[in-house]
């Protein structure tokens, strides 16, 4: 399945999250960028209460749910392929 996401997708789910996980900076790694040849960055990801990104993608897909959807319920959090998390329905 393929999905378009478009920089407008990426702004409005953070302005939806926004205050319900941790802002996380980002610090510019010196060995990195000195391997790569590039100024390069990482996101501090593991200073998120779960420790990932995830809750991230979990809570903007639990705040889209259609109202179908959110009548059934969610059955439960789902470790998908690649640790990636995946929400379950009844």
């Amino acid at each position: 399945m393929s999905v378009n996401i478009t920089l407008d997708d990426i702004r409005a789910a953070a302005e939806a999250i926004r205050g319900s996980v941790v802002e996380i900076p980002c610090v510019q790694s010196q060995k990195l960028s000195e391997i790569t040849g590039v100024e390069l960055s990482l996101k501090l990801e593991n200073l998120q209460f779960t420790g990932s990104f995830k809750d991230r993608g979990a809570l903007v897909r639990l705040l889209v749910l259609a109202d179908a959807e959110r009548t059934r319920g969610i059955v439960r959090l789902l470790p998908a392929m690649r640790n990636d998390s995946a929400l379950r329905r009844p």
